[in-house]
């Protein structure tokens, strides 16, 4: 009987000894992302779980011959390109697990993106608007006209602006898109309108029509010109500044955060670009371009600079200022980049309602504290020392 006994406490404190083992071991990816085929312009949605907290690097390669490329941290599900060409990939996600950022793969999936069987053709017509005086203030609109010339109905158009182009024009949707029969026209859905606030000059651009059946985008042009007025001629730049909050020592990777110059007199600017003059000790600045050499009166920088913040800071306040330079302000304009790091055990700073700013830190609190040690472990050893209990009363019955 007690050797029944001492048996069944041993039992139970094994499966104790590979749960915990379980609750410390690898993630694992309890749902697999699956590739497959969809047709052009259309997206393609991938969905995973993994059993520990992670983050996710989507990862990609042409076929087995590339060596593999990161793309961008991910969350699930994740939505990849709606690409308009013939393509396919290989993909997989890597997860960094949040305790002790070992790395874990997921199955490679193979996604490709195929023309549609009832492929048809679309003609567009080229937009031209009248001149228009500097410092005008009405926008004026024309309408968007295609024709569907091929065999089969155009299923689920969709018009966009070319790259870039949408900082001189806004795409107007008049009312919801539908499928347009072979052999007619739409003229009604969309309108195209040039920015307000543009400078003097002319504006040329492309746009595109989309859609579930073309075998590639059909596009037309777009022409406007702005004329010298009366409006006095300003030259005036801003640029947001950069904060990358408070962090605890030991952060991991940050989000970079994009820096974008405007325009915001009447006159355009050129040679617009950014210095550091040194200042960059805790981060850095990261530039498509050295130089914007021309940019308009209205328009913006959109992503060309952008700030990179350091690893391994240690506690402090940092604080640095960049200058923006344009060839017509006589000025510098002054940008200023923050970050409060602090100790693993400081307290974290408490905003205006109170509340921690860290949030991670407090979701990370909450598992020390609550997830530790797994309910489930707790639910299966209560199981065990009951079957154990029981077996001992049985054993105990039978000695007497």
């Amino acid at each position: 009987m007690k050797k029944s006994f001492a048996l069944t406490v041993i039992i139970a404190l094994s499966v104790l000894l590979a749960l915990t083992a379980f609750a410390d071991g690898d993630p694992i990816f309890t749902l697999q992302p699956c590739g497959g085929q969809t047709t052009l312009g259309k997206t393609f949605t991938i969905t995973w779980k993994t059993s520990d907290d992670c983050r996710y690097l989507l990862q990609t390669r042409e076929d087995d011959t590339y060596d593999w490329g990161n793309i961008d941290y991910i969350t699930s599900p994740y939505t990849l390109s709606d690409y308009t060409f013939e393509y396919s990939a290989q993909y997989r996600i890597m997860a960094v697990r949040e305790s002790d950022g070992k790395e874990f793969y997921s199955d490679v999936i193979t996604v490709s993106w195929v023309p549609a069987d009832n492929l048809t053709e679309v003609e567009m017509t080229n937009v031209v608007f009248d001149d228009l005086p500097l410092g005008y203030t009405e926008i004026p609109s024309l309408p968007i006209i295609f024709r569907n010339v091929g065999a089969y109905d155009l299923e689920n158009p969709r018009v966009e602006m070319g790259y870039g182009s949408d900082e001189f024009f806004d795409i107007i949707e008049c009312s919801a898109p539908v499928n347009t029969p072979a052999g007619s026209s739409d003229g009604e859905t969309w309108k195209i309108a040039p920015k307000k606030g543009l400078g003097v000059g002319e504006y040329h651009e492309l746009f595109y029509l989309f859609a579930d059946n073309l075998a590639e985008p059909a596009s037309a042009s777009v022409d406007f010109c702005v004329t010298e007025s009366d409006v006095d001629i300003t030259y005036e730049i801003e640029a947001n500044d950069v904060d990358f909050g408070i962090l605890r020592e030991g952060y991991g990777e940050q989000n970079d955060i994009t820096i974008e110059v405007r325009a915001v007199g009447t006159g355009n600017l050129t040679k617009v670009h950014i210095k550091t003059d040194g200042q960059d000790s805790f981060f850095k600045l990261h530039q498509n371009s050295l130089q914007i050499d021309s940019l308009p009166a209205g328009t913006g920088s959109k992503t060309n600079w952008y700030a990179v913040l350091d690893g391994g800071l240690e506690p402090g306040d940092y604080s640095a200022e960049l200058l923006v330079y344009a060839a017509e302000t006589e000025q510098p304009y002054k940008v200023t980049v923050k970050v409060k790091i602090i100790g693993a055990n400081d307290p974290m700073p408490q905003n205006e309602g109170g509340s921690d700013k860290d949030a991670d830190d407090n979701i990370a609190d909450d598992k020390k504290e609550n997830g530790g040690f797994p309910w489930v472990i707790v639910a299966v050893i209560a199981a065990i020392v009951f079957a154990s209990v029981a077996a001992f009363i049985v054993v105990k019955k039978k000695d007497r």
